[in-house]
Formats: C-alpha cells, sequence, structure tokens
C-alpha cells in the first residue's frame, strides 16, 4: 500500500464506523496493489475472466460495537468496550462484488452478482492462542496456513512455524509437520460460493449487479465455528447438524472516490445482543442457531465439549474445556489472518483462485522473522543449489532452475513470482526502510523529512502522513518517541 493510501485507508474506515480512534477495536493494514493471481488447478492454467478486478486487502478492523439501533440498524453506533455486540470492516481495493454460487449444490454462476466476486476466508482466533481450534482434512487444506506461502511469504507471529511452505505439504495427515490445519481460528467470516445468498437491500438501479457507488446488504450464511467441531456438536438449524453456521448479514459498500469496497459484519457477541438483534428479550443460550444466536452461544458448547472427543478434533478443542465464555469475547484482541481470491470462468477442479493474503507477511520472508534480507537470500540460493537436477526438479536438468512438478496444486514459497520454477529471479533485493521519501537513496533529505513529519504527527494516531512521508515509521497505528528512535536505526545502520 502506497502511504497515501494507508492514510486514506484509515479515514475511511473511521468514517464508516461513524466513530474516532479508541482502544475498542484493533486494525491490521495490508500493502495494496499486490494481489496477483495464484492459480491452485493443475498446471495453473484455468481461465480467469479478464474483467475481474482481483481482491486486494488493504486493512481489517475488528472491535466491540454498540449499534445506535440493533433491531433496526446495525451499522450506525459506536465502539465501546464491553459492547454486546463485535464489528468487523474488510476493505478491498476497487469494486468488489458478493459472491455467486460455485456449484456446490447448484449452478456455477460465480458472476451472479457482478464481474469481480471476492472468495476466501478470514479468519477470526477469538483468544489469540493458536492452541485451541482449526480445521481439518480437505477444509483445511483451503484455508490460510495451508496456501499463504503461494504469496512467497510466512507470517512473522507463531503462525508462521504452522505454515506449508512447499505444496506437498499439505497432506491431509494430522500426524506430520508443518501443522497448517491448527490455525487456532474459533469463528470465520466465509465467502465460499457454497450457500444461497439473499439481497436484503440495495442501493442504486436495484438491478441485481452490485455497481460503483452502491451499498447493498445481503444474507447467507457468511460466519461460521470451526467446521472440525461438527461432528461433536449438538447444533442445530444451521446448514447441517452440528454446524454453527446462522443466517447473518453482510453489507458491501463502494465508495467511488477512494475506490474501495468495504465489507462489514456486525453479529451479538452475547445473548443479550441477540436479543437486542430481534427486538425482544434475550433467549438463553439453547443448541439451535436458528434462533437467537450469539458468539458466547457457540464458544459455550466448547466450554461444555462432550468428554468422549479423541484423537485430532480433541487436540483443536480440548483448550476450550471448562474455560469461560467470556474469553472469547474481547473483540479488539482478536488475532486473525485473512485469504482472498476470485473464481475461475469456468469450474475447475479448484474452487478459488487465489490473490491476496494477510497479515503480518513482508514478502519475500522465507523464514517468518519479519525481515526481507540476507538471510533469506540465502535460503533460496541453497534450495536451488539443493534441488535443481534433482528428484524435485520437473526439468531434470542443472541449469540454475527448480521447475515445480505439478505446479497449480504444488507450489514454492521460494517462487515469489509464481510461474511455476524457483530460480534467481524470484530474489528481489531489499529496499531501505530508511528511504522515506522513495528517492532510492539514503540521505541527510530522508532525515530532514521524517524529523519535519514526526514533528508535526507526533502522539497522533498513525498512519500520519506529512508530504508523503509516514511518521508511524513501525506502524503500530501511533506516532512517539519509538518511531523517531527506529526510523535513527535504520539510517544509521
Amino acid at each position: 500500500m502506497t502511504i497515501a493510501r494507508a492514510a486514506a485507508v484509515n479515514s475511511l474506515l473511521i468514517a464508516i464506523a461513524g466513530t474516532t480512534l479508541a482502544d475498542d477495536f484493533s486494525t491490521r493494514i495490508d500493502p495494496g496493489g499486490d494481489a496477483f493471481l495464484r492459480r491452485a488447478d493443475f498446471g495453473a492454467d484455468g481461465q480467469v475472466s479478464p474483467d475481474s478486478v482481483l481482491p486486494d486487502i488493504l486493512a481489517l478492523r475488528i472491535g466491540s460495537w454498540k449499534p445506535a439501533a440493533p433491531s433496526s440498524d446495525l451499522y450506525a453506533g459506536a465502539y465501546l468496550a464491553g459492547a454486546n455486540f463485535f464489528r468487523a470492516d474488510l476493505v478491498l481495493t476497487g469494486l468488489i462484488n458478493p459472491p455467486g454460487p460455485l456449484g456446490v449444490t447448484g449452478a456455477y454462476d460465480p458472476f451472479q452478482f457482478g464481474p469481480s466476486p471476492i472468495y476466501g476466508y478470514v479468519d477470526f482466533d477469538v483468544d489469540a492462542d493458536t492452541e485451541t481450534a482449526g480445521e481439518l482434512s480437505a477444509v483445511s487444506a483451503n484455508r490460510f496456513l495451508a496456501n499463504v506461502a503461494r504469496f512467497g511469504s510466512i507470517p512473522d507471529t507463531s503462525l508462521g512455524a504452522r505454515a506449508a511452505r512447499f505444496g506437498t505439504q499439505v497432506d491431509y495427515n494430522f500426524a506430520t509437520s508443518p501443522q497448517y490445519e491448527r490455525s487456532g481460528a474459533e469463528f470465520a467470516m466465509t465467502f465460499c460460493g457454497c450457500s444461497a445468498l439473499t439481497i436484503i437491500s440495495e442501493s442504486g438501479d436495484a438491478d441485481g449487479r452490485f455497481e460503483s457507488g452502491e451499498t447493498w446488504v445481503v444474507q447467507g450464511r457468511f460466519f461460521e465455528r470451526f467446521t472440525a467441531f461438527n461432528s461433536a456438536s449438538s447444533m442445530f438449524g444451521g446448514s447441517v447438524f452440528g454446524a454453527w453456521n446462522p443466517l447473518v448479514r453482510l453489507r458491501f459498500a463502494h465508495d467511488p472516490t477512494e475506490d474501495t469496497t468495504t465489507i462489514t459484519l456486525v453479529f451479538p457477541l452475547n445473548q443479550n445482543g441477540a436479543g437486542e438483534m430481534a427486538g425482544a428479550a434475550p433467549e438463553p443460550i439453547d443448541f439451535n442457531v436458528a434462533n437467537q444466536t450469539s458468539v458466547a452461544e457457540a464458544l459455550n458448547e466448547l466450554v461444555n465439549q462432550p468428554s468422549w472427543i479423541s484423537g485430532p478434533l480433541r487436540t483443536l478443542a480440548i483448550g476450550w474445556k471448562s474455560r469461560n465464555v467470556s474469553d472469547g469475547l474481547n473483540a479488539s484482541t482478536w488475532a486473525a489472518s485473512a485469504i482472498v481470491g476470485t473464481a475461475y470462468a469456468l469450474q475447475d477442479e479448484a474452487p478459488f483462485v487465489w490473490t491476496d493474503a494477510g497479515f503480518d507477511m513482508v514478502r519475500g520472508d522465507f523464514n517468518g522473522d519479519g525481515y526481507h534480507d540476507s538471510t533469506d537470500e540465502a535460503e533460496l540460493l541453497s534450495f536451488i543449489a539443493t534441488n535443481d537436477g534433482g528428484a524435485g526438479d520437473a526439468d531434470g536438468t542443472v541449469n540454475g532452475r527448480v521447475a515445480i512438478d505439478g505446479f497449480g496444486v504444488y507450489f514454492a514459497i521460494y517462487d515469489t513470482n509464481y510461474d511455476g520454477v524457483v530460480s534467481a529471479e524470484d530474489w528481489e533485493a531489499p529496499t531501505d526502510p530508511a528511504d522515506v521519501n522513495g528517492d532510492t537513496s539514503v540521505d541527510i533529505l530522508d532525515f530532514l523529512d521524517f524529523l519535519a513529519a514526526f514533528s508535526e504527527c507526533e502522539n497522533k494516531a498513525g498512519p500520519c502522513i506529512v508530504n508523503n512521508v509516514d511518521a508511524d515509521f513501525n506502524h503500530d497505528l501511533y506516532v512517539d518517541i519509538l518511531d523517531f528512535l527506529d526510523f535513527l536505526d535504520a539510517f544509521t545502520f
């Protein structure tokens, strides 16, 4: 994301929510302009519509939310600690429309609502603990940890060690490492095209096509508890017995000025919020997904899980047994990851074409230490030297290039340009973070430009832009002395 775009996105999120910066939400920023087709079909040659705008993540904001009128308008309100709802805003570049069906239960019509549908998952780890929850089998193979390395990096968090760095590691075997199944995500916002979608309201010309400047509210099963727990669950009223995936409403809003689309989910954290949304007295926690339900109701079943659970599911779920439901209800502290994409023009063996992933990643960071540096370059060159011409090289020739056998289904983290070949061409020299004015040279002008920005922005929320220089040097969304010290470290290195 450019510095100017980062500031614009932050301002846009504030405007959308109708509030100012506070401690009741958290925001994750992802670089814009980095969306790129990562096909997952055999041969990586499936047809993609040239008219599609590729989903490109800019930001995700999550927080506790108090709607002003919850039974009639979930989206007007304010962030408030201890509120009965949570709100999640996913901001994407360009005009991105709701997903059409992918032929799971009927027709294949991904472009039903427009040429640029979104598919993928936003995972929420509500207790910020990677030991509690995740997915199993084929479901996990379509999630973040099984696919993020297609983008040439892994997260610099504890999740990084669990990411599949090679497609051959996505083996549907919970016992093998890395355990990409163990994401820690109890819930996910899902765009899978696997259930019916209903348009509740649409602005504009109401022609059933999502267009520039329009705002829609759509209803579907866009929010679910981790499906691995379905086999141990007594929930009913969802898509199948055991599934906690209530019908929820999402708002898609396109801003033609910034050319961004924001997808917003507001949902009850507890039964009080569920009652407020229904305009009725709160119902007690039960097993019915189709009546008043909440995050607390879904967590309550995890806390009181059956004692007979065993095997991989027990590994995923046991950390919640006999805990407090409240451990997962502070939305501003939820950890999150996201992987998004578009659809094939014609139905293929892979459901999605991935286009972007976030967060906490640096392009070309192969070891998950948060840096793109000589250590990563050495790792790339070592991989080539070890595998060139060997059994893992599909071209079978010592030529400085390692061709990936079965590319598309299989991949390698070192293939940063995603052409199916790992070579020296996949290495991009790191840019110097101290080059804050972007003139490719670190000099006194960078120091003066940063000092000017810092002087104006100190003790303000970041990003804070002055003459195209962001004073929030460490990107923690606040400008303080740590930013100045970090800049000095980079400048004098």
